[in-house]
This record gives structure tokens, C-alpha cells and sequence, in this order.
């Protein structure tokens, strides 16, 4: 540790560690954070350019240190809770987003002829919209303007056929037909 970053330390860590030790539950993490406080204090003390302005830096660094600490915890949990729930598939242990998918390009061939190009470019063929518009011959406002009604158009055929539930992924868990001779030939 350089001369700086022990006067530094000797003069504010308690102050740091107080002011981290309101903001979590434990005294190992009110450490842990401190510590990588300190680590950055020592790498970037020497951009230090005013030393009237020491006290609002450090406790800007420590702050930015609790904020990463935070959202590294958040983005772990996200990661732990979308590892727990299992993906739910179809008997011949085909994903269901799978099946909807199917049943979504056969849905749109059904769309009217305005709208179906669209669609299926944009949405299915994932093509840029200016070079959707392009291939169509259309500006791309146009374009715009016929996916979206084709998506709505898509969509009340979709909650017309079946009810989808979605788990906190966005991915299909189950679905249920609301009339027998939509999405055929998926079981239930």
C-alpha cells in the first residue's frame, strides 16, 4: 500500500466502514466492500486532482463500489432463479416455444397477403427492416406499418386458437386450445 492510500485509510476507513455497515446486514460484507474500496482508491488516488475534494471522491468510490456489489448480487440471483425453474416441454420432449412456433409460421400464411411478407421477413427471417422494405419495394414506415397490424392480426389469431402461460423467462410452459381444429396436431 503507497504512503497515500495508508494516510488515506488511517484517516477515513472507519468513517468508510460505519458508512457501508448502515447500508448492509453483515459485518463481513461491510469488509469485503470496504476492501475493494480501498483497492480502487489506491489504483486511481493519483487522479486525485484536488485535495479539498478527497472526502466527496472517496465516498463517490465507495458508493459506485456498493452499487457493483449490488447489481453483481442481482444479475447471480437472476441467473440462480432462471437455472431453477426447469424448461417444462411437450411429451415428445419437443420445447414448447418450439411448437408454438410452428404453429406461429402456419399462422401466418393465414394473415392476409398485405401483411404476410412483412411478417414473415421481419419476425421469421429476422431481415433488417430497411432491407425488409426493400425486398417488398415499400419505404420502411410502410413496412413498419404492415407488421405491426400483422402482429396484431397474429395475435387475435393466437388468442383465438389457444391460451399460452409463459414462465418469467417468456418462454411457453403450457398451452390450451380453445378450439379443437387450431394448432393441429399438438397434444395437450
Amino acid at each position: 500500500m503507497s504512503e497515500r492510500t495508508e494516510q488515506v485509510w488511517r484517516e477515513y476507513g472507519g468513517r468508510l466502514r460505519a458508512w457501508f455497515r448502515r447500508r448492509v446486514d453483515q459485518d463481513a460484507e461491510a469488509d469485503d466492500l470496504l476492501s475493494e474500496t480501498f483497492l480502487r482508491i489506491h489504483d486511481r488516488i493519483g487522479d486525485l486532482r484536488d485535495e479539498e475534494r478527497l472526502a466527496p471522491w472517496l465516498f463517490r468510490v465507495a458508493a459506485n463500489v456498493l452499487t457493483d456489489a449490488r447489481r453483481a448480487r442481482a444479475a447471480a440471483n437472476r441467473r440462480e432463479r432462471a437455472a431453477a425453474v426447469p424448461d417444462r416441454q411437450h411429451e415428445d420432449d419437443v420445447p414448447l416455444d418450439a411448437t408454438v412456433g410452428a404453429w406461429l409460421r402456419d399462422m401466418v400464411d393465414d394473415l392476409p397477403e398485405t401483411v404476410r411478407e412483412a411478417v414473415r421477413l421481419v419476425e421469421l427471417d429476422a431481415l433488417p427492416g430497411r432491407d425488409a422494405a426493400a425486398r417488398l419495394g415499400v419505404s420502411e414506415t410502410a413496412l413498419k406499418s404492415r407488421t405491426r397490424r400483422g402482429r396484431d392480426a397474429l395475435r387475435k389469431a393466437v388468442l383465438a386458437c389457444c391460451h399460452l402461460e409463459f414462465d418469467r423467462r417468456g418462454h411457453v410452459v403450457e398451452t390450451t386450445r380453445r378450439r379443437r381444429s387450431c394448432c393441429e396436431g399438438e397434444g395437450e
